[in-house]
């Protein structure tokens, strides 16, 4: 019997995670490529609902083509859509696959926002309390914050994906992530927060300086936010909530965050939030990002555990990655602080070897606040690196740690 073995949505091929199935149009192309002992099939059909609504039939099509463009009602922008293919062979027994898929299209009503004042490498905390008169049945939340956004919808993320928008150059195109988000809200009082950090919208170094010397960088400012949520409930009413004055910001516990530079995280911040200011928008035309999402796809624990010098321990994962690090923390006292530095060598004395890292600082610290805020378990939001071991101070434990 004939098998389905992957779907593509526009060419992009789907997964059981949505996130890998967004389309940016409202008739995409769906195809397929099949596994099985027949030599081809002899026909398909397709479907396609959202909810319990039928938007598209193809029935039956004879057919040895392996494509079918969608020909139904237009895909709702911001829903999840149920499309199912089944397929037919010789013997005119069906292999079907299913998969979720949504339009991230949208139309825009948002407004762009931004902090009163320079970020000067701290990550901007945006937020705004919105009420819903009753349970919402989906919502999507499309978002971007330039240089990088992580989203936070009554203090949890839709998903574990990072360093979203997806980078392109900001004067000329800048992509939107949509997010389906139903799940995070409630009837009642909700909390919308997005983190804004600098991003590629500010990552001069040194280094950089000498490369492209007086040359302004188009893709670089300041730090800004356009978003805005769609609530879906049942009977078909709709809600929109928009970035606009009414949103605030602060400084929070993400203190300073680079590419190059690393992240520090003071969980003993508190800033008083302030009112946003609307702004022009970087220039370029707002996309959705349909692009795969930037994500931990494997967690390595240490392959070995040196202690080269009293007080540092050096963790060697056996393998040069691309991420960050994931560490579990105990309670610690009001102010102890922990640091990581990253390098791809070590030296003779089984330290670090940064010489190939041209300036980049390359480290992640954190500051305990003693008390409630700490966190139980740390891994920065908004940097990588590029390293087969990381140097801990700070901590004496180190066996829970984790690359990712």
């Amino acid at each position: 019997m004939l098998k389905i073995k992957d779907l593509y949505i526009s060419g992009g091929r789907t997964k059981a995670d949505i996130r890998y199935n967004l389309t940016d149009s409202a008739f995409p192309r769906f195809s397929w490529s099949l596994e099985g002992g027949e030599p081809r099939q002899k026909g398909y059909r397709a479907r396609a609902f959202c909810g319990e609504t039928l938007l598209w039939d193809s029935g039956f099509v004879a057919s040895e083509e392996q494509e079918a463009l969608y020909a139904g009602a237009p895909l709702p922008p911001g829903r999840k859509t149920r499309v199912s293919v089944s397929v037919y062979g010789e013997d005119g027994c069906a292999g079907a696959l299913e998969r979720d898929v949504m339009n991230a299209c949208f139309e825009e009503k948002a407004k762009w926002i931004r902090p009163q004042e320079p970020t000067d490498g701290r990550v901007t905390y945006f937020s705004r309390d919105i009420m819903l008169a009753e349970e919402p049945r989906e919502a999507c939340f499309y978002v971007c914050g330039l240089g990088y956004h992580h989203i936070l919808i009554n203090g949890e993320a839709p998903d574990d994906s990072l360093l979203q928008p997806s980078h392109t150059n900001y004067a000329k195109t800048v992509c939107c992530s949509a997010k389906p988000a139903g799940f995070l809200l409630k009837k009642g009082l909700n909390t919308v927060s997005v983190l804004v950090a600098e991003g590629w919208r500010n990552n001069m170094t040194e280094e950089t300086k000498r490369a492209v010397g007086e040359r302004q960088i188009e893709f670089m400012g300041p730090v800004m936010l356009w978003g805005q949520l769609e609530v879906f409930y049942a009977g078909g009413r709709q809600e929109t909530f928009v970035t606009d004055a009414s949103w605030q910001y602060s400084f929070g516990p993400v203190a300073q965050s680079g590419i190059y530079a690393g992240e520090d995280y003071n969980a003993a911040a508190e800033e008083e939030k302030r009112s946003v200011c609307e702004c022009e928008g970087p220039g370029g035309t707002l996309a959705p990002d349909i692009l795969e999402p930037v994500r931990p796809v494997r967690t390595l624990a240490p392959a070995d555990i040196t202690r080269p010098e009293k007080g540092l321990c050096v963790l060697d994962f056996g393998e040069n990655i691309a991420g960050v690090l994931r560490l579990p923390l105990p309670p610690l006292p009001r102010g102890h602080r922990i640091e990581v530095r990253f390098a791809e060598e070590l030296d003779e004395y089984g330290t670090l070897f940064t010489a190939p890292l041209r300036g980049a600082l390359c480290r992640d610290t954190y500051t305990a606040s003693g008390d409630e805020r700490d966190l139980a378990v740390w891994q920065p939001l908004f940097t990588w690196h590029g390293f087969r071991y990381a140097a801990v101070s700070g901590l004496e434990d180190c066996s829970g740690a984790e690359a990712v």
